[in-house]
């Protein structure tokens, strides 16, 4: 399983991310580094607001690793996604939203205690 958390520095993140991608498994990721990871390429030039943990990693996120997260991440995807909290993904119009929708992946479940409506795309 692999898993990481913004302690660990950019090459540990990107060689976990490539181990991952070349041996599969299970990757657990918080959206927010997966929005931090991927935005550039998924997202060149949308602006959302970032809380303050989260702007560090942003900053050293550079061009050339924002496209092989993306290609790690996104596009070949993963055989599933399995989003926790997915309320957090129900208004198409934010940076999240736009990231995730964006994964090739044949199978999505989207868990949640608020309720949604049927209609999610």
């Amino acid at each position: 399983m692999a898993q990481f958390w913004k302690d660990e520095n950019k090459k540990e993140r990107m060689s976990i991310v490539e181990e991952w991608n070349k041996k599969g498994g299970v990757m657990l990721i918080t959206y927010d580094l997966f929005r931090i990871l991927t935005r550039k390429v998924c997202a060149p030039g949308q602006k959302e607001t970032v809380e303050e943990d989260a702007a560090d990693l942003e900053e050293e996120i550079e061009e050339d690793s924002a496209r092989l997260f993306y290609e790690y991440l996104v596009n070949p995807g993963p055989a599933l996604v399995i989003a926790d909290e997915g309320h957090k993904l129900k208004n198409p119009a934010s940076l999240i939203s736009s990231c995730v929708s964006k994964i090739f992946t044949p199978s999505r479940i989207i868990l949640t205690g608020t309720p949604l409506q049927n209609n999610i795309s």
